[in-house]
């Protein structure tokens, strides 16, 4: 079984709660410019969350071989409103490390800064995350692990998390079982019963050669399988 499949059905045992919805592979395609849209639909029991929405836009480059940076427009919308909210701008960028061959792992660093809309009365954040990936003809195995720092007085200390992606690629379509969570802030991670586990399948459709369909419905394990998220992402490559 390989190492990443391994580390990856350790993590789905442990409770967690969810964070952004998408998993960084350490590649970078030089020249490359991409604009994605990713959108995450709330279901939950609670009236005020139900129906929530994040969206988010994003440009980014392939400057290298082993460097990409990208912009975020960051909104939301809270289930009992139709108007939507600017809440952050992020500036993300993925550096591709040598390979680890003696592991067979492909591996990077992402790094984020947030700065949130005053509006939101959020504080601005880094984020940091190690990508690793188990990669074969068809199977690939994407695992990051996130570090979450909130700035500012009174901001706590770090949080936890990770992301995990295990898919399986077709000729025109990938398939994909994706997991999300946080274990919360080090210096006291969450109770159980207070975290939530976001586990589901994922399908990717590629309609054109440089235009990608994501869809995919994020069970909360705690909550049980009606409620979650609903992710629909597109991707375009220039």
């Amino acid at each position: 079984m390989p190492r990443l499949l391994m580390l990856g059905m350790l993590m789905l045992m442990l409770p967690q709660a969810s964070w952004a919805k998408k998993v960084y592979s350490p590649h970078v395609e030089k020249g490359s410019i991409e604009f994605e849209t990713q959108t995450d639909i709330v279901r939950d029991s609670k009236p005020a969350e139900n129906g929530s929405v994040k969206q988010q836009f994003e440009l980014a480059a392939g400057l290298t071989d082993w460097w990409s940076t990208g912009v975020y427009a960051v909104y939301r919308k809270p289930g009992n409103r139709s108007q939507y909210d600017y809440t952050a701008t992020k500036w993300e960028n993925i550096f591709v490390l040598p390979r680890l061959n003696a592991l067979g792992l492909d591996w990077g660093i992402y790094t984020e800064y947030v700065w949130a809309a005053p509006s939101s009365g959020a504080p601005d954040a880094v984020e940091g995350k190690l990508l690793l990936e188990d990669r074969g003809e068809r199977w690939r195995h994407t695992a990051n692990i996130i570090l979450k720092q909130k700035l500012g007085s009174g901001a706590g200390s770090a949080s936890l998390g990770y992301a995990w992606r295990s898919h399986y690629a077709f000729s025109f379509m990938e398939l994909a079982l994706e997991a999300y969570g946080s274990f919360g802030e080090f210096n006291q991670f969450l109770p159980g019963n207070q975290q939530s586990h976001l586990i589901g399948p994922v399908a990717t459709l590629k309609l054109l050669d440089d235009v990608e369909f994501e869809l995919g419905w994020l069970m909360d394990v705690n909550a049980g399988p009606a409620y979650g998220d609903f992710k629909f992402n597109i991707e375009v490559e220039f």
